[in-house]
């Protein structure tokens, strides 16, 4: 009887600590959470500007995103190796084109006020590509219930 009750309080200070650190804020990254809206315009390329989606979430300290554009190529693609170097957001995202062609991202970006400024590049199918991205803060309302 002893043992399960030192086990059962084990466990519940385990859980008890997990639960803290889960909540961890880095306030450095706070400024850039949330969803972001703008034109992406490759420079190396004859096509269109695409608008393009990003949202960043805090979690555990570390920023996590998805990116996606208008076409369906990047279908809320999960960025990676995502940094923060000297103010700026370093990440990649990787996916197909609607060329069939796999292409590999890599963005930096600057937060000017409620704005992103991004700078990327990349190679699609072994051809390197180039652009800028600016997006905006987007407002999210809160769905009330009643």
């Amino acid at each position: 009887m002893q043992t399960r009750m030192v086990i059962l309080l084990g466990v519940l200070f385990f859980i008890g600590c997990a639960g803290t650190r889960s909540n961890t804020e880095n306030p450095e990254l706070q400024p850039w959470a949330g969803m972001w809206q703008g034109l992406a315009i490759q420079e190396s390329h004859h096509d269109q500007p695409q608008q393009w989606t990003l949202i960043l979430s805090q979690k555990n300290g570390k920023l996590h995103g998805k990116l996606s554009d208008d076409i369906g190529e990047m279908r809320r693609k999960k960025l990676e190796e995502i940094k923060l170097i000297d103010g700026e957001l370093h990440f990649k995202v990787q996916y197909e084109t609607r060329r069939g062609l796999h292409l590999t991202c890599r963005h930096q970006i600057k937060l000017q006020d409620d704005t992103l400024l991004s700078v990327f590049s990349g190679m699609e199918g072994g051809r390197a590509l180039s652009g800028v991205w600016e997006a905006r803060r987007m407002i999210v309302k809160a769905v009330m219930q009643q």
